[in-house]
């Protein structure tokens, strides 16, 4: 379950991390 929850923030910082990029 743990993975599970830092699989998820994972994606979510990096779609962050992504749009940010796009601007």
């Amino acid at each position: 379950m743990f993975y599970f929850t830092l699989g998820c923030v994972f994606v979510i910082y990096g779609w962050s991390f992504v749009l940010l990029w796009l601007g």
